[in-house]
This record gives structure tokens, sequence and C-alpha cells, in this order.
């Protein structure tokens, strides 16, 4: 029976080490530093973007939308806007979701949660422009446990670039 990444991450890094290294399927970050833009026209943009997805268990996203100010507005007085978001969360199942007003002043959220598969992105993306013609953003994260797991390959890393 395949090893499952919930057993990789409650084992050892020589657990992860062999899960990496089994054939067939399987999901293996080799770096985090990744990021996702989308625009309007669901044009995707990857910057430093050095990761493998395949068969995912699921990788933490943080997704950023910010609403225009004319698209909020409008649909705050159609009496929408919280009911068209909170059918985007329940469909979304953010593991968090948190609104303010951005530095731009437009309505804006930050909303934490697994994505299975890079497949989902257009169904994450999708309702937020088309509902309100939002910016989206989004890049993989990790917990404090993800980075304490991390530490061996940040050191590596220190003593093999740090001149």
């Amino acid at each position: 029976m395949p090893m499952g990444i919930a057993s990789v991450i409650a084992g050892s890094a020589s657990s992860l080490q062999s899960f990496c290294e089994k054939p067939g399927p399987a999901w293996c970050a080799t770096d985090f530093r990744a990021e996702i833009r989308l625009s309007r026209r669901a044009r995707v943009y990857t910057r430093a973007a050095r990761f493998s997805l395949e068969e995912v268990n699921g990788m933490r996203m943080l997704l950023r939308v910010s609403i225009p100010v004319e698209a909020g507005n409008a649909a705050a007085k159609a009496g929408t806007l919280g009911t068209t978001i909170e059918k985007i969360l329940g469909d979304l199942k953010p593991e968090a979701a948190y609104f303010f007003a951005d530095d731009s002043g437009q309505r804006s959220g930050s909303m934490v949660f697994d994505l299975k598969d890079p497949s989902e992105i257009p169904a994450v993306a999708e309702p937020w422009f088309l509902a309100f013609n939002a910016q989206v953003s989004l890049r993989p994260v990790m917990s404090p446990q993800d980075l304490a797991k991390a530490g061996p390959a940040i050191s590596k890393a220190t003593k093999e670039f740090v001149k």
C-alpha cells in the first residue's frame, strides 16, 4: 500500500525522502518559492515555480482577492455582496478567511485552503472574477510545522550556497 502524505508528515525526514523516491504518482515539493497570479482574463503567471504536483493530497494555499470599489459597491447596493461571498466560501471551504480594506482601498480577503489538484485553480478563481471582476492571486504557504521540517534543507542550502 502506498505511503500517504499524512504518514509522511507524521514521520521523519527519512520517510519523506522515501515517499518522494517512490515510483508512480506522488507529491514532493522541492521548492515552495512559487507564486501564481491570475489576471481578469485568467492568464497564469508563475515566478520561481519549481515544485512537482501530482495526485496531490493537498497543498496549503493562500488566496488573496481584491474587489474593485465599483463592483463591490454595486453588489452591496444590490444586496448580493455578502451572500455571494458566502456561496464562494462555501464551495472553497477555507481553513481560515479574513477580510479587510487593502492599501488601494478595495474590499479584499485572504483565505487559506487546501488545493488538491492544479486543475482546481479555475474553480477557485473564476467565481471571484465573474461575480466581482476581482484581482486574484494564489501562492503556496507553509505552517510553522512545515517550516520546521524544512530546516534541514535550509541548512544544506546555507552550507552549499553561502560563501
